[in-house]
């Protein structure tokens, strides 16, 4: 996790390397990332969606 964050960081301050930009970006919409915190925050406190 350490190396595709820090891959992102040179992506984002324009020092990325050629193998950094061939690679995929992992990324996600906010509305899917809020409805994933929902659902994990559901699991963890136990109450119903």
């Amino acid at each position: 996790m350490d190396r595709y964050i820090e891959r992102c960081w040179r992506i984002i301050q324009r020092v990325a390397t050629k193998p950094d930009l061939e690679i995929t970006v992992v990324h996600s919409c906010l509305g899917h990332f809020m409805k994933n915190v929902k659902v994990n925050a559901s699991k963890i406190l136990g109450k119903k969606q």
